[in-house]
This record gives structure tokens, sequence and C-alpha cells, in this order.
């Protein structure tokens, strides 16, 4: 059989394998507006209530990429409809059976870029929409895992547009979407399938789906103090051929705007006419209904089936602008069969503004790693990117063999080039095929290792924080590194493969967050790393009695006192004392308890109680506090104060019965 026409199949076989691969990722990238309708239903029954309704929180909005053309809410039996909040409430009044409600809806997508022409700095001194910034319950930011991933992502970035796209970029390489991954943990079981799973979770686990994505690249952003909301709606998806539920995220860019990332979809600064957004929200924690009712019957409501989403599209255009230009080259020329070739992809940015895009190697005859690259151009950039490719093994004498590499971009534009091979070609290396890539040490700073610790986690405002760091040098040569928490800088240099200590001690005021900085060069190459140390500073602790509480009392009878003694921080060794009469012993106390105390008339001396107190803070320092109570007490004469005198000097020696709650 003819050569040629093995290797025609073997093209053809690449072909029908590669363009599946490229079809779950991305569908309706080359369309510029979809006009689709929208219809969303739901059921439920209920009986013998007194008032029931349906808080419907995701319906189309308007939106920069988005426009509702019509939208008709409805319901079977008819409801009273109201606003709330951004959600449409249907209400029915003494409702008994079958109900169903939704909307129908005609809306217009569009696949618009938003034009940022010049570099934003960051940090910057931007004050608006800084409600989004704000830690929510899945958006939690603050956990040491998220901050200190945050600052390694960042390095030294100081143009805002790449900071977000290089946090959207991370967490659509190093998360991995699965659906159905669950995972138990004490009594605590976590699903992907099941709600919203908190982004310091997500980091920890390395998994989730689109709203861990969302949430993760959320909280990096809003611990850089950058606005984000989270977007909820639809989107098409190959994985499934059909539309489904989806989050994604909108980043506030100052002076521009708010720009969509979607890190599933690694669209970062667009995103394609398929998505459907239906709320934004500070959180994606929310409910796409709240049922509540009213009932003396004890009525109770079940939901008849899922909620229904209905998407038809009704029209598509095509005309979709190409923002890249694209050209592929693989260096010299007659290659041996089985050999390892670097492809080099060369991307030029024909537009005046930032242009982020998606590259998938469509087809090959064999590839090393993913097949997916995404790239970030600046104003008219041209950058270039490599991928390895290896040549089939399967060779005889005298023949040449002809194969393709085809590359595609997110915006539909594809590039295809011819590679000719044999067995008495020049035979290339894995190794030798990476060292014809020049050499970018974006993640250089994986090369110095890093772990900083508290000699303690919480301090008083007296004592000083003592703080030890071990750097780690992993890379081949040695490094010198300036390590600086806050003002405090020291040099370093430490040799290829080993590690080094270092020290520092703080004066302590108040809480606060330390950053250790640590500098330094490969191969000429800035790198820097951060770790992040949060120091809980305590003032004085206090003891404090409240919400006293007693009724006037006869001279010679029998009363009750009532007091709350609350701690303000945890204290030690308390000891309580009532007009000189030792009352409470308690030797640990980190909560608000009542205290009920019996006492007579003639133990109050002038109408007051006062009540010392002495305690220690964990490091055992004393400190005393003192309060004073007013009580009226009934039938005092002069004769009962006299005698009353020896009577609580006698009396100061025994301990009442304090019963506590």
């Amino acid at each position: 059989m003819n050569k040629y026409f093995l290797n025609f199949i073997l093209i053809l076989i690449v072909l029908t394998l590669s363009t599946s691969l490229l079809a779950t990722d991305a569908d309706y990238s080359d369309s510029s507006s979809l006009n689709l309708n929208l219809k969303t239903e739901a059921k439920f029954k209920i009986n013998n209530a007194d008032s029931v309704s349906a808080d419907l929180q995701f319906y189309p909005i308007n939106t920069e990429l988005q426009n509702v053309n019509n939208i008709n809410f409805y319901s079977n039996p008819q409801a009273e409809l109201s606003n709330k909040n951004d959600s449409m409430v249907y209400s029915w009044k003494k409702p008994s059976g079958e109900y169903l409600f939704g909307y129908d809806s005609k809306i217009s997508t569009f696949n618009t870029p938003v034009i940022i022409t010049k570099k934003i700095e960051f940090p910057n001194s931007n004050k608006l929409n800084l409600e989004y910034v704000k830690e929510s319950e899945n958006i939690d930011y603050n956990a040491p895992i998220i901050k200190q991933k945050a600052l390694e992502i960042a390095e030294n970035e100081d143009d805002y547009y790449k900071l977000v796209y290089k946090y959207a970029n991370w967490v659509s390489t190093n998360i991995k979407y699965d659906l159905d991954y669950v995972q138990t943990s004490g009594k605590t079981t976590y699903s992907t399938s099941q709600g919203v799973l908190k982004a310091s979770w997500v980091l920890e686990n390395k998994v989730g789906v689109c709203d861990e994505f969302a949430s993760l690249l959320a909280a990096f952003l809003r611990s850089m103090n950058i606005p984000v909301r989270f977007v909820s709606g639809m989107v098409y998806s190959n994985l499934v051929g059909d539309w489904g539920p989806h989050a994604w995220v909108e980043v506030y860019f100052p002076n521009q705007g708010w720009v969509p990332f979607d890190p599933t979809y690694k669209q970062f600064g667009w995103i394609d006419s398929s998505h459907i957004a239906l709320k934004r929200s500070l959180d994606g924690s929310e409910g796409v209904i709240e049922y509540s009712w009213l009932s003396t019957n004890n009525a109770q409501l079940e939901k008849i089936g899922e909620i229904s989403n209905k998407i038809n599209l009704v029209s598509e255009n095509k005309g979709l602008e190409k923002l890249v230009s694209t050209s592929l080259n693989i260096p010299f020329e007659d290659y041996k069969a089985g050999s390892y070739l670097p492809l080099e992809v060369t991307l030029q940015n024909s537009k005046p503004y930032y242009v982020s895009t998606s590259l998938y190697l469509t087809k090959a005859p064999g590839i090393e790693g993913d097949n997916t690259k995404t790239i970030l151009l600046e104003p008219y950039e041209k950058k270039k990117i490599y991928w390895i490719i290896k040549l089939s093994e399967d060779a005889e004498k005298n023949y040449i063999y002809k194969t393709k590499a085809e590359v595609k971009t997110l915006f539909g534009e594809t590039k295809e080039i011819e590679i000719e091979y044999s067995l008495k070609g020049k035979l290339f290396t894995l190794e030798q095929a990476k060292e014809l890539i020049p050499k970018e040490l974006t993640n250089s700073f994986e090369y110095l290792n890093t772990i900083c610790s508290l000699d303690k986690s919480e301090y008083y405002d007296y004592e000083k924080a003592n703080i030890k760091c071990t750097i780690s040098n992993s890379y081949s040569k040695s490094l010198t590194i300036e390590a600086c928490a806050e003002k405090e800088c020291k040099t370093l240099n430490i040799p290829s493969k080993s590690s080094q200590n270092l020290d520092y001690q703080f004066e302590l005021d108040k809480s606060r967050e330390i950053v250790i900085s640590f500098k330094g060069k490969i191969d000429n190459k800035e790198i820097l790393k951060y770790y992040t140390l949060d120091l809980i500073v305590n003032g004085r602790p206090e003891i404090l009695i409240s919400n006293f509480k007693a009724s006037e009392v006869d001279y010679d009878k029998k009363g009750y006192i009532y007091f709350e003694v609350k701690p303000i921080l945890d204290s030690k060794n308390i000891k309580i004392s009532m007009n000189d009469r030792d009352i409470l012993k308690i030797q640990n106390l980190n909560e608000t308890k009542i205290f009920k105390v019996p006492i007579h008339g003639w133990e109050i001396k002038d109408n007051k109680l006062r009540f010392d107190i002495s305690y220690q803070d964990q490091n055992g320092i004393n400190y005393t506090g003192l309060s004073e109570f007013e009580v009226k007490v009934n039938d005092v004469s002069f004769l009962r104060k006299t005698s009353a005198f020896f009577q609580r000097l006698f009396f100061s020696l025994s301990k009442p019965e304090v019963t506590s709650f």
C-alpha cells in the first residue's frame, strides 16, 4: 500500500479526534450576537394555607452585553405580582392545589470587547464600588491560604489588567472542573454539585465547577482590594449539548467600568454571546426561588419537579471581527521520525486595546502537555508561544512522510503548517526541543520556598512578636535575597539546594498584617515573593459586672441579687468579693455567665454593694477592677446600723451559696 495514502488516513484520524476536542472548549466564540427566547417555569402544590409567595430571584437583566427585548411574567392560577430587591414575587391568598409560575422572554446577547487602551496602575486610589470588595459567605478572602496565594500570583505586577488576567488564568489552569466530586470530612460532606463551596476550600482541594471557579477568582481579586461582582446565568455547553446554569464574574476597572471574566470558559475581558446574565450579586449563595407561606393548619409546600429552563436560538450573527492574527513556524527542516519539535505560534494584536484569547492545538501527530494556551496582548503587541509536538516513530526507509499541525483561536481564526519527516532526517530529543524555546522564567519565584511563623497565635500589646522564616533555594545556583518585613530589610546569600533561617522581632500596638517580601534575581530576571502573617494584638483584659438586678429588701430579711460577669478577652484566676466578702472564684472565664447570690438586708452598707475584682491574663499578669450598685434597704434604724457592723464582720468569713446559669 502506498505510504502517502497511509499518511492521508492518519491526517484524517487526527483531524477527527482533535475537532471533537475543540468543540468542548468553544461554541459561539465567532458569533457577534444571538437572539434568544428563554422560558423558565416552576411548579408546587400546597393546601390549607392562609397565603403563599414565590420569590423569583433569577431572570434576564439588561447589561452592557445583553438587551431584554420583552419579558412576560405569568402564573396559573393568577398571582399578584410585585418587585422586591431585584426579584419578582408571586403571591397567592388561600392557596389550595397545584400552582405554576414563570416567565417568557426575548433577549439579545452580544460579544463586544471592553476597550481599554492604556495601562491602569496598580495599586490605585479607586473609591468606587467598594461594596464589592467585602468578604462574604463563600468569598472568604481573609483566609490565610487565599491571601498568601494571591500575593504569590501577583509577584510584582503593577498593571491592573495584567494582574486580573493573572488571577483568572491561574484559576482556569490550576483548578480541575469536576461536577461529580464528593469529599467527606468528619460529619461534613462537600459536593461540587450541591451549592457553592467556599473559595478557601476550592484553593485547598483544587477542584470545583463554575461557581467555585468564579468564587475563587473573586476572592483573589477582593483580597487585593479590587471590586468584583458575581454573575449567575445560563450558557451553552457542548459537554452536554445544551444550555445550562453558569457563573462568572465582572471586575471593576477604574474609569472604565465592569469587565467580564469567565475562568471556566477561559474568556478574560470578554465573554461569548451564549452567556445569559440573570443576576448580579455580592456572592453566589442565593437560591433561584425562595418560597414562604403562612398557615394556622401546619400546611406544607411541596415542589413539583425541577425548575424548567428552555432556550431557543432565534437567530445568530456570525460577523465577529478577528482581533488577533496568527502565524506558525517550526525552526529548521529535515526531521527524523520520532523527533520532538517546538511549534512556534506568533500572535499579533491588531487593535489599540488589550486583547485576551485562548489558542487550541486542534491537529498534531502528538503533543507534550495541554492542547490549550491562553495569552494577553497589550495594544498592538506581538508575542510568541510554543507547543512541543512529537512525530510518529513509525517510518520506513526511502519514504518521506507528511503531517500537519493546526492552531485555532477563540475568535475562530485557524492556521496550519505542514511538516515533512523521514528516517534520514535529524533526530531532536525532548530536551533539545525544549532548548530551542526561549526561556521565560515567569514562575521563577517557585525556586524560592519560604515558610514564616509567629511564636504565638495571639499577643498582648505589652509583648514583642518573634517571627522566624526559613528560606530554601531550589535553583541550580546560589541566590542573593533581600528579605524585608515592614521597614526592616536583611540580605541573605543562599547556596544552591540549601536553606537559611531569618528572625525578626516587632513591638506591638495593634492587630495588623505583616507582609514579608523576598526579592532577588534569576538569570537577570527579578523574582519577588511574599509571605503574610496576621498579628492578633489584644489590649488589657477586663472583667465587667453588668445587668445587676435586685429588689428592695428589708433589713432583717433575705433576698437575692442577679448579675452577669462578662470577660473582655479570656481571663483566669478570677476572684470577686462583695462588700469585702469573697463570693466567687473562677479558674478560667471565656464567656459571659449569670450568677444568683443570696443576700441579707444588713449586709448592704449605705444602700450600696461594692464588687472588687481581681484576675490575670493568660501570661499571669495581675489586674483589678471595681463595680458599685445601689440597693434600697427598708426598716433600717440607728440601733440596727450599729449591730450590722458586727454582723458583717463575722459574716465576711463565710461564703454564700452562689448559683450560676
